[in-house]
Formats: structure tokens, C-alpha cells, sequence
């Protein structure tokens, strides 16, 4: 279900007849709300009386809405809800140690919440700081922080959640010719088949999966450990 500013001027008559779609439509799972202004009164009635009410909605929108740290209290609808799963908050103005510390308190508790995005916020390292360990004792599988002024640095801020750490995903983007993945891995992970969790070891497997003859090299103390995890690679 998509409010967009192109769409409909949006009064408060409005809102309660699109809280009663949301309500008597189990089928709806995503509402999308975009272009309005957090404080119109239309958008804040949809979002904090409606959303309690619709337990069939996965994922929840709120693109480009002017959304600052002193609106943040409003998205609690949405962490209390525990069907939603994706949280989608881009191009809004949640920004520092403020932004980032209410986002960590509104996590607080939430189990249910999978996918977190918050790129084109100016967030910055501040931001980081305040959100941090909030994500620890989450089940996040994915936090987008892209165009957030946030740097490689910056990411020792965050203690992220086994989730995200314990998994790193390979893919093939054949157009972009790019090997992809996600997750966080130290240098070594990323460099070197020293271990079964390394990016080196998922690309020689996925590579003779594919047919493909892998050649290995090593050298010093890291040998026997290259030889060793060598031995559970498919070929």
C-alpha cells in the first residue's frame, strides 16, 4: 500500500479511511509512505493508530518524509510491531550521537526486525558512536548505512549481531563482472584460504563447484594451515 505525495493530498479523512483499508486487508504487507512531511497530522495518524492494527504488514516505508531525530519517538509503532521485518527510513535527516542513541534505544528489546535501512542520512561517526552496541543483541541480517558519511573507521563503533558476522554471502553480479558479498571479515578472511570462513575458501569452492581448476599457493607458517583447509574444498 503506497502514500506518495504524487498521489493523493493527504488529510486527516484521509488517513482514517486508509487505516481502515490497512485494517479489513490481511493481504496488504507493505505500506509505503513518501514525499509527505513526518508532522503532517494525515501521516502521523496512519503511522501511530493505524500501524498497531495491521499485524499482517512485513515491511514499513518511510522515504524522504523529513524525518530528524526529534521524530523518531513516532517510529515506535513500527519496532513494537513484531510482524515487521524490514524497516526502510532513507532519505530522511536522522543525524550524530542523538540520532544514533534513539535508534539504539527503539532496538532495544526488538526481536523481530531483519532488515534496517538508513542510507542518505547524514548520520556521520557521530551517529555511529550513539548506535553502536545497540545492534548487538539484535537479529539484524542486514543494516544499510550507504551515503550515511560514514567511513571504514567508523564501523569499529558497531558491535554487530551474530547474524551478520556469522554469515558471509557470495554472489556473482555477471553484468558488473563483480564478486559481491557481505558480511565482515578481516583482512586475512578476505586475502588467504587460512580458514573454511574465508572469502578465498567460498571463491576456490564455488569456482570447482563450476568446473573450474583451482591452483593454491602458501608460504611460511600459513602453509600447513592453507594445506589443511585446502583438504575440504570439493576437489
Amino acid at each position: 500500500f503506497i502514500v506518495g505525495e504524487q498521489l493523493l493530498p493527504l488529510t486527516v479523512t484521509d488517513a482514517r479511511r486508509i487505516i481502515d483499508c490497512l485494517r479489513n486487508n490481511p493481504q496488504i504487507r507493505t505500506l509505503s509512505i513518501y514525499g509527505y512531511d513526518i508532522h503532517n497530522p494525515a501521516v502521523l495518524i496512519i503511522f501511530r493508530d493505524g500501524l498497531p492494527l495491521c499485524t499482517s504488514i512485513t515491511t514499513v516505508s518511510l522515504d524522504n518524509v523529513n524525518l530528524g531525530n526529534a521524530d523518531l519517538d513516532c517510529l515506535r509503532p513500527a519496532f513494537y510491531n513484531t510482524s515487521i521485518t524490514t524497516l526502510n527510513l532513507y532519505s530522511n535527516t536522522i543525524q550524530g550521537q542523538r540520532g544514533g542513541e534513539v535508534l539504539r534505544d527503539l532496538l532495544a528489546g526488538n526481536n523481530t526486525l531483519l532488515r534496517l535501512v538508513l542510507s542518505d542520512n547524514p548520520i556521520g561517526p557521530e551517529g555511529t558512536i550513539g548506535l553502536g552496541k545497540g545492534v548487538a543483541n539484535t537479529c539484524l541480517q542486514k543494516l544499510s548505512l550507504k551515503s550515511c558519511n560514514i567511513g571504514n573507521d567508523d564501523l569499529a563503533n558497531f558491535v554487530f549481531p551474530v547474524a551478520i558476522t556469522s554469515t558471509i554471502r557470495i554472489s556473482y553480479d555477471v553484468v558488473a563482472t563483480t564478486l559481491r558479498f557481505t558480511g565482515l571479515m578481516t583482512a586475512t578472511q578476505r586475502t588467504t584460504l587460512l580458514t573454511d570462513a574465508s572469502l578465498a575458501f567460498g571463491v576456490a569452492q564455488m569456482a570447482q563447484n563450476e568446473g573450474a581448476n583451482v591452483i593454491l599457493t602458501g608460504a611460511g607458517r600459513g602453509l600447513s594451515l592453507t594445506e589443511r583447509t585446502a583438504r575440504k574444498l570439493p576437489q
